[in-house]
């Protein structure tokens, strides 16, 4: 499991960048979609210490029994 800090990219938040090359005369516009830099933690998937943390919860009601 990862931990929350690790770097993951969005896959539903991008940048959009617009690029334009001339061939021969003719102008041709490209739309490229990149992935934004981001981590676990931001994303709001599940991390290494909030499963550690679950766990002791659980170990530690377990063990009150």
């Amino acid at each position: 499991m990862p931990a929350s800090n690790t770097f993951c990219e969005a896959l539903t938040i991008y940048k959009i960048y617009v690029e334009t090359e001339k061939v021969e005369g003719k102008t041709y516009t490209t739309k490229n979609m990149a992935p934004i830099a981001s981590n676990y933690a931001d994303k709001g998937y599940v991390s290494k210490e909030e499963v550690e943390e679950i766990l002791a919860a659980v170990i530690a009601k377990l063990s009150q029994k």
